[in-house]
């Protein structure tokens, strides 16, 4: 960490997703205020991650890291509303994804700052996450042909801190905080329903931000070689947005998007090399 020049680093792990959002009647957030709204809940994922960090002068460094996650099963439910705050819903699937995945990377600038027996660290950078969701069939009755997608993506500023205290001679306890400010944006192809275009059926564009806690604890086996386990949690949000739905006919309505939600836990073991 602080105290070495250059470590890389790979694990693998688990993660627990969920996400959700809605949209408004009317671009004026009525006619309902909820018109739909899709959840992906208990999102179930195997994830491997790969990165490093370089101190190139005195306190100086940079750090990059890698991520995807698979999903492996979870639920899916999509509800249409006639009323204001979710009354008289009118229809409601409920199907499922195993099939999509995330896509994580950041790169930030560092400076270490050395308190007494522990180390401050101070980021700066690039943020980039990518959702890959699926609506698939779930139940018998459901079209066998049903292959809905929505790609999401979250971009922006990375605003970190680490910290690094020594627990003994062989470990160090590592909390993180990162506070990144957001662009969302997501495109669909809602792939069975013939009014809409494809495969762009719809996009979303919001402002929004993730605040991401974490803990790393490194234990030394080897003058070079660390091994690592990391307990992290990340939560999302967006404000209000645009919602452009792209009909077979040419046209586009134009639509609130009420905001994005998402909450993402996981812990990761893994193995470090330091020089």
């Amino acid at each position: 960490m602080a105290q070495e020049k250059i470590n890389l680093y790979a694990g693998a792990g688990y993660q627990n997703s969920n996400s959700r959002w809605s949209i408004a009647g009317n671009s004026n957030g009525g006619n309902p205020n909820i018109y739909s709204e899709l959840i992906w809940k208990n999102l179930q994922s195997a994830t491997v991650q790969v990165g490093g960090t370089y101190r190139f002068y005195k306190q100086w460094g940079l750090r990059a890291e890698y991520g995807e996650a698979f999903i492996q099963g979870g639920r899916v439910t999509d509800t249409d509303y006639g009323a204001d705050n979710r009354q008289q819903p009118v229809y409601k699937g409920v199907f499922k994804d195993d099939k999509g995945h995330f896509t994580s990377f950041h790169a930030a600038l560092t400076y270490t700052f050395q308190l007494h027996h522990w180390y401050l660290t101070p980021m700066l950078g690039y943020v980039y996450n990518r959702q890959a969701l699926y609506i698939l069939p779930s139940h018998a009755g459901d079209p066998s042909d049903l292959h809905s997608t929505y790609n999401a993506r979250w971009q922006g500023l990375l605003v970190g801190v680490e910290a690094m205290f020594y627990a003994g001679k062989r470990m160090t306890i590592c909390p993180s905080l990162q506070y990144d400010p957001l662009q969302y944006d997501a495109t669909a192809n809602w792939n069975l329903i013939t009014q809409f275009s494809h495969p762009k059926s719809f996009t979303h564009a919001a402002n929004g931000y993730t605040l991401q806690p974490a803990l790393q604890v490194n234990y030394t086996v080897h003058t070079h070689v660390k091994i690592f386990a990391r307990a992290q949690y990340a939560y999302w949000k967006t404000g209000h947005g645009t919602d452009k739905l792209f009909l077979t006919t040419g046209e586009t309505d134009v639509t609130q998007l009420n905001g994005v939600i998402r909450h993402e836990g996981g812990a990761l073991l893994g193995i470090m090399f330091t020089w």
